[in-house]
């Protein structure tokens, strides 16, 4: 949504697509990412060869095939970023993404004044 009134996307075909409360992108079959909308992540520079996105209010994260993270938008407060490899990422004010082993870890900025650098969970 932007100003009330919503924003068309691109056009496709699209292999995936994730939505945000600022904005929305896709995943193309050149595993480029479309942003629409207006947050931070729709003009900022993105990563390229992701085969999973998910958003959150002002980044989006996505993961290579590899299974390393990369992240777009407003990252500047996010500290740590965590090494892979991974299976699922899920974004919000922070993010947590899901090891091959089952084990999540969770980073960037959470909400009040304190950072999340990486926590793991079992």
């Amino acid at each position: 949504m932007d100003g009330g009134t919503l924003t068309p996307p691109p056009p496709g075909p699209f292999l995936e697509v994730a939505a945000g409360p600022n904005g929305d992108c896709a995943l193309d079959a050149s595993q480029n990412i479309q942003c629409w909308g207006s947050g931070p992540f729709v003009t900022a520079p993105k990563p390229t060869g992701l085969h999973q996105i998910a958003l959150g209010e002002t980044v989006g994260c996505g993961l290579k095939a590899s299974g390393e993270l990369a992240c777009f938008g407003d990252v500047a407060s996010w500290t740590y970023i965590p090494p892979g490899p991974f299976r699922a990422v899920s974004v919000g004010i922070s993010a947590c993404a899901l090891r091959r082993n089952g084990e999540v870890v969770c980073f960037g900025a959470s909400p009040g004044p304190v950072l999340m650098n990486g926590d793991a969970f079992h």
